[in-house]
């Protein structure tokens, strides 16, 4: 098994947002919010078995979106959102050069619920309870842009594929959400994988008591494969979390993949869990998942937090470390450790 060592990665992220804000410029039916963030990054890799991703990048990012006022009751409005990133092309970096339109949807907003029609994660995906995150992430977060693979935390989503999307009234003690994409596509070929795929979602709230609230949820994936060498999408999750005084947060999943989309039967699993602590100025997560396939039996844990200075100064840090046996390739495992700067406007 081959080490590769502890490396140090410094990229510098700049993130460049736009949203909607009726606090802020008023112009007409149309109100805008210009938001600004600037992230600097440092991580520390300790990785053997497989490449460790070293890279120097900037990225930024804008999302706009019209709010028009219809009514007390109602919303509609347009959202949009492009990610650019710049890549220095070191020797273990992944290319990511280009601009990605990450979110493209329309909607509209009432007492019925939400209605959007475009390009955003699903319900399964948006309903769905599991292990916490704070922060970068833990672990399903930036440690992957340098080495091991992150944890799933829910069923196989439709990611942002083009969909037609409906949740019912949030806040309520059931919220339920159902989304259906005519077809998912390969990210970087375009080819068409599955079709027809929908997403049904559930999630309960109820209050204990004044202080613990509980909170279930349920979500199931299915779609119809549109390539023979490729199998169905039949995928379920199932989570919970329990809240105390509003600081206390501890939540997990049981996530079935099966052999969603794969090309031979991979019979995945994954059983994720974490707790996290919130106040008004620091948030701390430690997080951790068990995935099985037929070929591998990976673990994954994760402790990270988040800490206000200033009004627009936040200072991050997290550590995951990870471990994969396979019975098909050597075993890879490693610790990422990154902490992060980030300066808002």
């Amino acid at each position: 098994m081959k080490h590769l060592g502890k490396y140090l990665a410094v990229p510098i992220i700049l993130t460049f947002t736009a949203e909607a804000n009726a606090k802020s410029f008023d112009l007409g039916p149309i109100n805008a919010d210009i938001r600004a963030n600037i992230d600097l990054q440092a991580a520390s890799i300790n990785a053997s078995g497989f490449g460790a991703s070293i890279e120097t990048n900037i990225d930024w990012a804008v999302r706009a979106k019209l709010d028009y006022d219809l009514g007390d009751n109602a919303k509609a409005g347009i959202v949009v959102k492009l990610d650019q990133e710049f890549d220095s092309g070191s020797e273990f970096s992944m290319q990511r050069d280009g601009i990605n339109r990450r979110l493209s949807y329309a909607f509209m907003k009432g007492s019925w619920g939400d209605l959007s029609v475009g390009q955003k994660p699903g319900q399964a995906d948006l309903l769905s309870l599991h292990a916490p995150q704070v922060g970068i992430g833990q672990i399903r977060g930036d440690f992957s842009r340098y080495a091991g693979r992150s944890a799933l935390l829910n069923a196989y989503d439709t990611q942002n594929a083009l969909k037609l999307d409906y949740v019912s009234p949030r806040h309520k003690p059931l919220t339920v959400g159902l989304s259906y994409a005519p077809e998912i596509k390969d990210r970087r070929t375009g080819d068409i994988r599955q079709t027809d795929a929908i997403e049904f979602a559930a999630q309960s709230r109820t209050a204990l008591s004044d202080q613990w609230i509980l909170k279930t949820s349920l979500a199931y994936v299915t779609a119809d494969s549109a390539n023979e060498r490729r199998q169905d999408l039949n995928s379920y999750s199932i989570g919970s979390e329990l809240q105390y005084n509003k600081k206390w947060t501890v939540s997990g999943a049981y996530v079935y993949r099966g052999n969603s989309d794969a090309k031979i039967g991979r019979d995945e699993t994954e059983l994720n869990f974490g707790a996290k602590y919130r106040q008004k100025k620091l948030r701390l997560a430690l997080s951790g998942a068990q995935q099985k396939t037929r070929f591998s039996n990976k673990k994954i844990l994760g402790i990270g937090g988040e800490y206000k200075i200033r009004k627009n100064v936040r200072f991050r840090v997290s550590g995951t470390v990870f471990i994969q046996h396979s019975n098909q390739k050597p075993s890879e495992e490693g610790t990422v450790l990154i902490t992060d700067v980030r300066l808002s406007y």
